[in-house]
């Protein structure tokens, strides 16, 4: 079963400050100022491109920001791994973790990029490590999506949100494939992974795997008819 609704309304349930990004499949406006709140209005980030962004590459500013009472307190700011902003973000209540998805003009192109607490990277995936991680040897292999001009849009029909404690990222691809990433460390965790690695090498206890997959599951029924 395939869902037809925004990726962008489906990421961001807050606030969106700035405007729409995207025209059309192949139409880009300039990137302007964003901001990413957490699903129950506990953080925000706020993403700034630079002014001149094509020609000051690698100056996209983040602050992410604690919101309490109305006001903003200030937990970290940084420039992003971005050239020159990323398409979409969600930021975890706990103010842990931020993702950020894409590079502005071009789907795939730092498709996933996990901060963590005080703003340090913690790890950066290639599409193929989130479409088919591994290369393909724990699961069966997932077709990529076609790219257009603008670059493989993997996330469109997709699902994406925290998971228990916000330790964990759910991707549920459009092909049905879900992929749950450790975001202490950006381990992509799959069925395969769990049978071949995760429980006989890493000995993940099979209880906490299957409330795991349980937790997703459901979670993906929810937004699943919410966003029908």
């Amino acid at each position: 079963m395939e869902f037809s609704f925004p990726i962008r309304f489906l990421l961001l349930p807050c606030l969106v400050v700035g405007g729409a990004a995207i025209a059309s499949a192949d139409q880009w406006y300039p990137p302007k100022q964003e901001e990413y709140c957490s699903m129950q209005r506990k953080h925000v980030l706020r993403v700034t491109p630079h002014r001149e962004p094509f020609e000051h590459p690698g100056h996209c500013r983040a602050e992410l920001y604690r919101l309490r009472d109305e006001q903003r307190e200030l937990i970290w700011g940084r420039h992003l791994i971005n050239n020159t902003a990323p398409v979409d973000a969600v930021v975890a209540d706990s103010g842990k973790y931020v993702v950020t998805m894409d590079e502005w003009h071009q789907y795939g192109e730092l498709p996933l990029v996990i901060y963590g607490r005080r703003g340090e990277l913690i790890e950066s995936h290639k599409l193929h490590s989130v479409e088919n991680p591994y290369g393909g040897k724990y699961d069966r292999f997932v077709e990529g999506v076609r790219a257009t001009f603008s670059g493989p849009n993997w996330r469109k029909n997709s699902l994406v949100f925290f998971g228990p404690r916000d330790e964990t990222l759910f991707i549920r691809l459009r092909a049905g494939s879900t992929r749950i990433v450790r975001l202490k460390d950006g381990e992509v965790m799959t069925e395969g992974w769990y049978k071949n690695l995760g429980g006989p090498v890493r000995k993940f206890p099979k209880k906490d795997w299957e409330s795991l997959v349980e937790f997703g599951k459901k979670r993906t029924a929810e937004l699943s008819v919410e966003w029908l």
